[in-house]
């Protein structure tokens, strides 16, 4: 997924965009639907985990570019999530694949 996003920044960049903005996941695993079977008390950690792994990579994929931001959702929906009563954020900062 990561090399596809990476393919279509470069496609923007050639054809002139000055700027590319690139949004990361948000925390997967605390959206209503990974929360429902815990009575909406607590994140998946596995959803959380999948997300930190993108976006790890895309992070890596993107660090080349010149003028290509990346938007961190994962981190504004965190906050959020880690203030909501009785949720608990399982969150992996850095997640090493090798």
């Amino acid at each position: 997924m990561t090399k596809e996003i990476a393919a279509n920044v470069d496609q923007l960049l050639k054809l002139g965009v000055t700027k590319v903005l690139v949004n990361n996941l948000h925390p997967i695993g605390c959206t209503p639907s990974h929360t429902r079977t815990n009575n909406y008390t607590t994140c998946d950690i596995f959803g959380n985990l999948g997300a930190s792994i993108h976006n790890d990579n895309l992070k890596q994929v993107m660090t080349s570019k010149k003028n290509v931001y990346i938007i961190d959702v994962y981190t504004a929906f965190a906050n959020i999530v880690d203030h909501a009563a009785g949720m608990y954020l399982h969150s992996f900062k850095s997640v090493s694949l090798f």
